[in-house]
């Protein structure tokens, strides 16, 4: 339980230091075939009107790991895009691109793995915010 608070709090930091805009950041580690039993949301809102948003599932449970409380704000990609792209993310993670990244008209997604066995991390920029963030 204390590596994953202090992951977490490792994946905010991250997500809410190196933006003044909003992110997407969906972190999985060892999910089961059924889901998740660790899942927490956190919102927060950063400088320049956007939110950091973080989703954190871990270990093997019956729980999808989805957004329960995101409303993200005007300047922000809506839910259902947001959920479209998460699709996207996990048909590439099941044919094995857990290291990617992909450009769309409307957001710059990551897909990435980390030194933590079974963790693979989502981020999600608005085109706007990728830019700002120099990452196109």
């Amino acid at each position: 339980m204390k590596l994953f608070k202090k992951r977490y709090l490792l994946i905010a930091f991250i997500a809410i230091s190196f933006n003044s805009l909003a992110t997407v950041t969906i972190c999985r580690i060892n999910g089961g075939s059924s889901g998740y039993r660790l899942i927490t949301e956190k919102h927060t809102p950063v400088s320049g009107g956007g939110s950091a948003h973080v989703l954190d599932c871990e270990e093997p449970g019956t729980t999808a790991c989805v957004w329960t409380k995101l409303t993200p704000g005007p300047n922000e990609l809506a839910l259902p895009r947001i959920n479209e792209l998460v699709g996207f993310a996990d048909l590439q993670i099941a044919q094995g691109n857990t290291n990617n990244n992909f450009l769309f008209p409307d957001a710059y997604m990551r897909i990435s793995t980390t030194d933590i066995p079974g963790q693979i991390i989502i981020r999600i920029y608005t085109i706007p915010e990728a830019t700002a963030l120099g990452l196109l």
